[in-house]
């Protein structure tokens, strides 16, 4: 079907299942049939991507069209940094990319983007809660692992580390995932990074209605361009009282009265806008919480009673600026106490670049001012953790890339400087990337080495914060640790097999200090005086059978620094995505963790466990949706090592339904 009025023109595109398709004015992702119904000006540039496949361009001729891509034997891994027409690259590294549909899949109660990253092979999420956990890539948590949004750091004074737990899924267009060091990204870029990407002008008109049965989750999404060049989304989630599966074990995990209490709930908004003009794009996006509760494994209750989180972007073809404010208020209750930690502060980021033939060079800067940090009990100041705290991170980068007939290298160099409040003197920090991917038939082979650093954040040297099991006070001496990555790819378009090693030297971890006088126990951080290792294993499947398809995945990963155990690094993952390619299309999702056996001296040890998801997606042209059973087997799964961690949520229906427009 196909309509033109005044040069703009709708028509269907049939090509790959969940190709990426951009144009000039929209973006969007073929449906799990190939098919995408595209609004477009007569003559626009239009780009069809798949992994795995070479893309595709052509000009919109007002006709429907049936595009088929060319496989190659490997991808093309690239960090993309994007102010068109430039992207920084670092090719032949190991990316993932995860539609926006995949990012909306929410099936669980707990509604947070980084649900999704679990069915990434080398990917987990960490942290004391369901709500509030974060990504970890490689075994590397809380700090190792940086946060992007529209390539702006995301900061945090959150002891676990960076995330977009606050923020509702349904404003963000795709994701990427990059494992290893990254040479733009700077510190923090340990075991990798997480690129989250919004929607934006490119975007379709579309309202969302969501539904989960653990317990009433209500939520609803509305995205609308009341002109071509101009974008405004808003929407949130409302969760009262979601449930977990029974706990009683008599082992001091969780009772059913404590986990049915009220102390299980949030309330998520959102609002975007974005507008592009001759070129330029400005976007801002608004993130906020109330009173999001979580249950403990003890009386207290620890709750955020506001999260405000505030993002603006500038970008134009060789730079961009970002700028992010936020306040959140933690609490915690226990009995009459009341501890309240109320935390701000404003980032601001730059970046500039210039292609010069096979290169792309470059400077950013990423800064952070006036962070605050107190904490409070019964209304009285009881220890000031931060007071206008400052951090400073310039750098000058270069990247480049050469393909021959069979070979493809790409390499990358970065010297940076470095100041902090929480740091005496400036600091020099180079990182750096090469690698190659080498083709034969349908195979290749791929190598990358990547160099990296971590500086302590404030958290680690100043801060002294309430914790489910104490207080958590940071150690001012503590040295930046050094990182070196290698990893090994064999592979073709139907499969991959990774295997990699990082080696840091002054690793942080966490480790307990002793029992203070209010009878809390205390932890704080130090460097390990041996070299911290992680040896990991990834594979992966994407496996068609006609339109049946299965996308299997492992991930195995040892960690140590001597004869000591690393935390956050989560044992023997499996999972199995399996479904059918249709207007109706039945899924199901399985994942499997095993038995947590030896961890590491703030850990504990976990049993092992099987979750699975089942469901359907349907698609009706302008309609498409999915509905399914999330944790059908009510399994108690703990992802998390964390001895306070709650276990996922239990069984519960889910229901999305989106009409674009």
């Amino acid at each position: 079907m196909l309509w033109v009025i005044s040069q703009v023109c709708e028509f269907v595109i049939k090509t790959q299942p969940g190709a990426y398709i951009r144009g000039e004015t929209f973006s969007i992702y073929a449906d799990n049939s190939g098919f995408a119904k595209v609004k477009v000006r007569k003559g626009e540039r239009i780009v069809v991507k798949a992994i795995g496949y070479e893309p595709y361009e052509f000009n919109a001729e007002c006709e429907d069209v049936e595009i088929t891509l060319k496989p190659r034997p490997y991808k093309l891994s690239e960090i993309i940094v994007e102010s068109e027409p430039i992207k920084l690259t670092e090719k032949t590294k190991t990316v993932e990319h995860i539609k926006g549909e995949d990012l909306n899949f929410q099936g669980s109660a707990i509604i947070k983007p980084e649900e999704v990253l679990m069915f990434v092979p080398g990917v987990a999420y960490e942290g004391k809660d369901v709500v509030g956990s974060v990504p970890a890539v490689r075994g590397m948590a809380r700090f190792r692992t940086v946060v992007f949004l529209e390539n702006m750091k995301v900061s945090t004074e959150r002891e676990i580390g960076p995330s977009l737990f606050y923020a509702s899924p349904d404003v963000l267009e795709r994701a990427e995932v990059f494992k290893g060091g990254a040479t733009v990204f700077g510190s923090d870029a340990i075991g990798g990074s997480v690129l989250y990407f919004l929607k934006g002008v490119h975007s379709q008109n579309e309202v969302k209605l969501s539904y989960n049965s653990n317990n009433g989750l209500m939520g609803t999404y509305i995205g609308y361009k009341p002109v071509e060049k101009f974008y405004i989304g808003f929407g949130g989630y409302n969760a009262n009282n979601y449930y977990f599966p029974d706990t009683v074990k008599g082992n001091g995990f969780y009772s059913p009265s404590l986990i049915g209490a009220k102390n299980s709930s949030f309330r998520k908004y959102t609002f975007t806008s974005s507008l592009s003009f001759r070129g330029i794009n400005a976007s801002f996006v608004a993130f906020l919480g109330r009173d999001i509760y979580r249950a403990y494994k003890s009386s207290s209750i620890n709750y955020y009673p506001e999260i405000n989180e505030l993002y603006g972007f500038l970008k134009a073809r060789f730079f961009e600026v970002g700028f992010h404010r936020y306040y959140t208020l933690s609490r915690k209750v226990k009995g009459s106490d009341t501890t309240d930690n109320p935390r701000n502060g404003d980032d601001l980021s730059l970046r500039v670049f210039y292609p010069l033939g096979d290169y792309v060079m470059g400077a950013d800067y990423f800064g952070r001012y006036n962070v605050n940090s107190q904490v409070y009990e019964n209304g009285q100041l009881r220890y000031n953790e931060l007071k206008n705290a400052t951090l400073h991170e310039y750098g000058l980068f270069v990247l480049g890339s050469k393909r021959f007939s069979n070979l493809e290298v790409s390499g990358g160099l970065r010297g940076g400087v470095y100041s902090s409040s929480n740091l005496k003197g400036v600091k020099f920090a180079p990182s750096g990337h090469f690698g190659g991917v080498y083709s034969f038939g349908m195979l290749f082979v791929r190598g990358n080495i990547m160099a990296s650093y971590r500086f302590p954040h404030f958290l680690e040297t100043h801060a002294y914060s309430p914790r489910p099991r104490g207080f958590l006070k940071g150690n001012p001496d503590l040295q930046p640790e050094k990182a070196l990555t290698l990893e090994g790819a064999f592979g073709s378009r139907v499969f991959e097999l990774v295997a990699f090693g990082t080696f840091v030297r002054d690793f942080i971890e966490m480790y307990k200090e002793g029992v203070n006088e209010y009878g809390d126990t205390v932890f704080s951080y130090k460097n390990l005086p041996e070299v911290a290792t992680i040896f990991g294993i990834e594979g992966k499947g994407n496996l068609k059978f006609g339109n049946v398809y299965l996308n299997p995945g492992i991930t195995l990963m040892e960690g140590e620094a001597g004869s000591v155990k690393l935390s956050d690094v989560p044992p023997l993952r499996m999972f199995l995505r399996m479904g059918y390619n249709s207007r109706v299309s039945p899924f199901i999702n399985i994942f499997y963790q095993a038995e947590a056996k030896e961890v590491a001296e703030i850990e504990e040890e976990k049993p092992p466990f099987l979750t699975v998801d089942l469901g359907l997606n349907i698609s009706f042209g302008n309609l498409t949706g999915v509905i399914g059973l999330y944790n059908l087997n009510n399994a108690i799964a703990y992802r998390s090592l964390d001895p306070s961690s709650l276990p996922q949520a239990g069984r519960s229906l889910f229901l999305h339904l989106r009409y674009s427009f």
